[in-house]
């Protein structure tokens, strides 16, 4: 977790009565722990793409296009210069049945390119154009959400250990909101559809990437404060990042008779323990605040840490077997 950036205070904005507790807003960046955790500072990589003779033109054009994006965020990501990762093609075709598939095969392209790490993409492809209809409607026309599968997979061998050690299913989809006539029964298939496809590709393969190694994003949290010397004392140590003095003065505020205070208190450790990296410890305090006295900011905050959990989930998938 890195530190606060700088703090905007909304003075007098009051939950209630001109009581109750007031809410600061304190923009930090958060470290995003790394969706899909790989080792690659100081390997040499390599990806390679296939090329298949039965594979269609849109197939084969989203294929190179990720799989370019992708290298180039693997250097990027890695601290390399760009273009040190080179992007190669090979033709599992001319193979015999399922060699392609083998440690030994990717042991060869490693040995041939000098590469600690190869990236094998299979070929990346979309699926079928679907619509749904949603709310909302205008002079004959609908509004209809058109839809369509993104898929492919990202194969990691390591040459040191000579196996495949990742394996990373590339899972989305491609939506575009349109306004069709009520009547119109086929899809209306836009005609920026390939162009979008092609951008959708670029950004896809940049962000597999970007999974491997944590990330920085500013975001805003909340901290409660009330007209009280050690309210605003221990807002002042957070202010300043000195999370364990600010802690000290909650805990201690902790021993109130007003419920919504200890509930404040409890979300001002939540936020603290999060600065600090401890997010398993964060979610217990939110479930202590909202038991003392449920609020919005309680809920809001704690779906934010949940999501964080969940997504990091999505890409963490077992060793290649």
């Amino acid at each position: 977790m890195r530190t606060l950036r700088f703090s905007i205070f909304m003075a007098g904005v009051l939950l209630t009565t001109a009581c109750g507790p007031v809410i600061n807003i304190l923009e930090v960046d958060v470290k995003l722990p790394a969706k899909a955790p790989l080792e690659i500072i100081g390997k040499q990589m390599a990806v390679f793409i296939p090329e298949y003779d039965s594979i269609s033109v849109t197939d084969s054009t989203l294929t190179r296009m990720f799989a370019e994006s992708f290298a180039e965020q693997l250097a990027t990501v890695a601290g390399q210069p760009k273009g040190s990762v080179p992007l190669f093609s090979h033709k599992p075709d001319s193979l015999n049945p399922g060699f392609a598939q083998l440690p030994a095969y990717a042991q060869q392209l490693a040995v041939e390119t000098e590469s600690d790490l190869l990236f094998l993409v299979d070929s990346v492809s979309i699926g079928k154009f679907d619509a749904l209809d949603v709310a909302g409607s205008a002079e004959g026309y609908k509004r209809q959400l058109l839809y369509v599968p993104f898929r492919g997979r990202v194969r990691v061998y390591d040459a040191s250990k000579i196996e495949y050690t990742r394996n990373f299913p590339v899972c989305d989809t491609v939506a575009w909101e349109l306004w069709v006539s009520k009547s119109r029964e086929t899809l209306a298939i836009p005609t920026s559809a390939f162009e979008d496809l092609k951008n959708a590709s670029l950004y896809i393969g940049k962000g597999l990437a970007e999974a491997f190694s944590d990330q920085w994003e500013t975001q805003d949290r909340v901290i409660f404060t009330y007209e009280h010397p050690k309210w605003r004392q221990a807002l002042e140590y957070a202010d300043v990042f000195e999370w364990e003095k600010a802690r000290d003065i909650w805990m201690e505020l902790l021993n109130s008779q007003d419920p919504r205070s200890i509930s404040c208190a409890a979300f001002n450790l939540a936020v603290s323990c999060e600065m600090t990296g401890n997010i398993d410890l964060a979610v217990k305090w939110l479930d202590y605040a909202s038991k003392a006295y449920p609020m919005s900011e309680i809920t809001y905050y704690k779906n934010l840490l949940e999501e964080r959990s969940t997504e990091k989930k999505r890409f963490q998938t077992p060793i290649y077997q």
